[in-house]
């Protein structure tokens, strides 16, 4: 590759780095040097420059300061060598320097090396100042015809500023010339009644070609001035005004005749294009912010692909456009471009052309960007405005639908859309233009969709307590982001008709079934909810409530209450009504009976003696709803202790009247009185009676009565039934009966089934005469000795008399025996026989063997020799011969009398 330095002078220049430069420099052209892919890979150094009064900074290409290890590009491709095309450059620390360096045109970049104050200065090659973050303040920029004259900063911080004194220059003068502001801050004013721009053209002069990539730009003219903040002098068209960055501020001067950006006065706007950047230009005076000014001729346009545009007129002129007798001019606005036009406060519109003639031919503006409009008009008149798929039309970012009003009579191919509100009826506008129409009112909508368009759907409709749900239109869904159907193609609009959804309100118990118990109060509820599941508030007496009779439903403070008293079932309907919409809620209710309050027997069966009936119980509650066979819950009871009660079932054994009860399980009590019917069956028990007196020697009649096994009374039975005495010497002759017993006995009725019976009889003691007594003594009944004798008697019945001694004489069979009343004394030893005779002629008698004294009895001895002993023995046995007995018979009764010694008695009947 060939390193070729670009406008180097034929012979190498020594870098003088702080020298002064002098008016005519000594310049030499530096070799030229090559390498293969850097200037350091070929072992080579760049060649160096020197300038008198400049220092040299390096060699510079499009692309920036070349160093040694700076990557030169591909290469060659066909084996020559590439030429580089480096420019030296070098930097000024004074006003000559810079000067002569601007003039010299020997380097392609000159950089400032100090802040410098300079008169004007004159550019008279393609040359770059950098600031460098350096000031310069110079009395105006002359930019001779075919040069380029580019200002940067690349350090921050640089300024250029530049006021001229000559009111017929421009601050930065361009006619025919290229002005590129690539960086830094560029300050350009002219003064008070100046007639040249401020950056642009002279008197009379066009603004040449003016670019803006980067940095700042502050553009103003001064008061009364007929220049172009930007542009074109007085008289001079704004030529070609390109923004592709940076910030511009391009103010005209009060009272002032120029465009902020664009012609001169009577100047034509040129070619103005915006590409990016932030921009906002504004006139104090006639023309407009942006474009021709009145008288201007203009063969250009405005077209504005990009950045932040805020253009602001004044007085009667508009924004963005042409004024009065100026020529309009096309003007479009990018896709990314965002675009403010603020006309004066008497404009006829921010856009396009403001004043008279109206344009023959409708001047065409596109837009498919953002053009927005807060204020006054946008006169359509004259107008053919295409708004893109991508533009949109609004009043401002904050407010997109508050702006201007569009009037006039121009036409609107709308493809995007327009936010304004405020839209004269007789523009024209086609594509997107809808009337959106509803119930509640209609939109009109310049946008593909509801929202896209800055509008809202129509008010939201209210009916009852439905919640809308939305709207429709051709049965779909339709929100404020459905495409709208179809294109204007007439200019009028197409008609959109919405239809309301509803979700509809529900009145509803809190239950679709109830089951409740009669008397028994039980709490529901009843609500009224919108679409949305929220409660509306419904006052109590606003529902009708159709309910069956014996139902109630009551309102209580904040609970509805629901009491029935007919058994049953039944559907209540609660209905209110909303704004003329009918809300009706239902519930399917069952009455239940309540408790058992009243119970009614009855009976199956046959109520006799020996019979069994079924008892079946019937309830009703309190308010008299039958609750059926309530048996099962039922004890029964009867009056009569006899009956058998086994569950439900009643077995009477006692005839007649009864009452039997029946005790629910919960206290309720009823009764039924059965008469049980009598049903005679044999003798199962007997009774027996007696007349007469049971007493001795007396006869009683007995009388048997019967009774079955139900105790029915068989009445007298005594002819089927045999009479037994449990003592023997009873009588008994058929019913009757004789005693001679006193006592008790028991007396035996068998009836002849063999059914018995007995009677106790007490027979009484009848006391008669003395029929019998007994004797008995007292004492020893011996020989000499004297005993008691006692006498007790019985009458006839055997019944015992008592001591009846007093009324006995007792006389012996002895004549010896000596009585007196009842003491009897024995003189002899003998057998005597007593006998007592009563008064009532009963006798007695007791047989005594007295027992003689004892004898001493010797050893026998035979009298036979002896006569005395012999005589004596005969003496005594003479004794005993008076008596009766022989001494062998004394002996018997001697010890017969022993034998009853200890009983002394004798019974004796009486005789008769």
């Amino acid at each position: 590759m060939t390193v070729s330095p670009a406008d180097a002078p034929a012979t190498a220049l020594e870098a003088e780095p702080t020298a002064k430069p002098t008016d005519s420099p000594n310049t030499t052209e530096p070799e030229p040097a090559t390498a293969t892919d850097s200037p350091s890979k070929a072992d080579q150094a760049l060649p160096a420059a020197t300038r008198a009064g400049l220092s040299f900074l390096g060699w510079t290409r499009a692309d920036g300061l070349v160093e040694g290890d700076t990557d030169l590009g591909d290469g060659s491709t066909d084996g020559r060598a590439v030429p580089s095309d480096l420019a030296p450059a070098s930097s000024v620390s004074s006003a000559t320097a810079l000067a002569t360096a601007l003039t010299s045109c020997t380097d392609a970049t000159v950089r400032l090396a100090a802040d410098i104050v300079s008169p004007a200065l004159t550019v008279n090659c393609d040359v770059t100042l950098d600031l460098s973050g350096h000031e310069l303040d110079v009395a105006g920029v002359m930019i001779n015809r075919g040069k380029t004259f580019t200002i940067d900063d690349t350090t921050e911080g640089g300024v250029l500023s530049t006021s001229p004194e000559n009111i017929m220059a421009a601050g930065i003068q361009t006619p025919g010339a290229t002005l590129v502001i690539d960086g830094g801050t560029v300050e350009a004013t002219t003064g008070n009644n100046s007639y040249a721009a401020a950056i642009g053209g002279g008197y009379n002069q066009s603004g040449g070609t003016v670019t803006i990539n980067g940095g700042t730009v502050d553009a103003t003219t001064g008061t009364d001035s007929s220049g172009a903040a930007i542009g074109g002098g007085n008289s001079g068209a704004a030529g070609t005004i390109t923004i592709n960055g940076g910030t511009v501020d391009a103010t005209t001067g009060t009272d002032s005749y120029g465009a902020a950006i664009g012609g001169g006065n009577s100047g034509a706007a040129g070619t103005i294009t915006i590409n990016g950047g932030t921009v906002d230009a504004r006139t104090n005076g006639t023309a407009v912010a942006i474009g021709a000014t009145p008288g201007g001729v203009s063969s250009g346009a405005i077209v504005i692909t990009g950045g932040t545009v805020k253009a602001r007129g004044f007085g009667e002129a508009g924004a963005i456009g042409s004024h009065r007798n100026s020529t309009p001019l096309p003007i479009e606005i990018g896709t990314d471009a965002h675009v403010t036009a603020i006309g004066g406060a008497t404009a006829a519109t921010a856009v396009g052309h403001t004043g008279t003639p109206v344009p023959a031919t409708p001047l065409a503006i596109t837009i498919d960007g953002t053009l927005a409009v807060p204020t006054g008009a946008l006169n359509t008149s004259g107008l053919d405005i295409t708004i893109g798929a991508t533009g949109q039309l609004i009043g401002s970012d904050d407010t997109p639908t508050t702006g201007a009003s569009l009037t006039g009579t121009g036409t609107i191919t709308n493809n995007g859309v327009i936010a304004l509100t405020d839209v004269a009826n007789a523009i024209d506008i086609t594509g997107h233009h809808y009337t959106v129409t509803a119930s509640t009112g209609t939109v009109t909508v310049y946008g593909p969709t509801v929202q896209a368009g800055h509008r809202t759907l129509p008010a939201t409709p209210t009916r009852g307590a439905d919640s809308f749900a939305g709207w429709t239109h051709a049965d779909a869904p339709f929100t404020n982001t459905t495409p709208l159907p179809g294109t204007s193609t007439t200019g009028d609009p197409v008609t959109i008709e919405l239809t309301p959804t509803w979700t509809t309100g529900t009145a509803a118990f809190d239950r679709t079934t109830i089951t409740i118990t009669a008397g028994r109060p039980t709490t529901v509820d009843l609500t009224l909810t919108n679409g949305d599941g929220d409660l509306v508030s419904i006052d109590p007496d606003d529902w009708t409530i159709d309910i069956p009779a014996g139902v109630a439903l009551t309102h209580d403070d904040s609970t509805w209450v629901l009491t029935g008293t007919t058994a049953g079932t039944g559907t209540i309907t609660a209905t209110t009504t909303i704004d003329g919409h009918s809300y009706t809620a239902t519930l399917d209710f069952t009455v239940e009976p309540g408790p058992v309050a009243a119970i009614t027997l009855d009976l199956t069966g046959t109520a006799a003696q020996g019979e069994t009936i079924t008892l079946t119980a019937t309830g009703t509650d309190r308010f008299g709803n039958d609750l059926g066979d309530v048996t099962g819950d039922v004890t029964f009871t009867s009056s009569i202790a006899s009956d058998v009660i086994d569950g439900d079932q009643v077995s009477f054994t006692e005839a007649g009247t009864r009452i039997v009860t029946a005790t629910h399980s919960n206290g309720t009590t009823a009764t039924l009185a059965i008469n049980v019917a009598v049903v005679l069956d044999e003798v199962v028990t007997l009774d027996l009676a007696s007349t007469g007196t049971p007493a001795q020697g007396e006869t009683i009649t007995l009388t048997a009565t019967g009774t079955d096994r139900f105790n029915n009374d068989l009445g007298d039975v005594t002819g089927d039934v045999t009479f037994t005495s449990s003592i023997a010497s009873d009588v008994i002759d058929g019913d009757e009966v004789s005693f001679t017993k006193a006592g008790k006995r028991t007396i035996t009725a068998t009836h002849t089934n063999g059914t018995v019976a007995t009677l106790l009889v007490d027979v009484a003691v009848v006391l008669g005469e003395v029929d019998g007594m007994e004797v008995g003594f007292t004492g020893a009944a011996r020989q000499g000795d004297t005993i008691v004798v006692t006498v007790t008697g019985t009458d006839r019945f055997g019944n015992a008399l008592g001591d009846v001694t007093d009324d006995v004489t007792f006389t012996s069979s002895v004549p010896t025996d000596v009585i007196a009343g009842n003491r009897i004394t024995f003189p002899h030893a003998s057998p005597h026989t007593i006998t007592a005779t009563h008064t009532d002629g009963a006798t007695s008698t007791l047989l005594i063997e007295v027992e003689p004294l004892p004898v001493a009895v010797d050893e026998p001895t035979d009298h036979a020799d002896d006569s005395e002993a012999t005589a004596k023995q005969a003496q005594d046995d003479a004794a005993l011969a008076e008596t009766g007995s022989t001494a062998t018979a004394w002996w018997f009764a001697c010890g017969l009398a022993l034998l009853l010694a200890g009983v002394g008695t004798t019974r004796r009947a009486r005789r008769r």
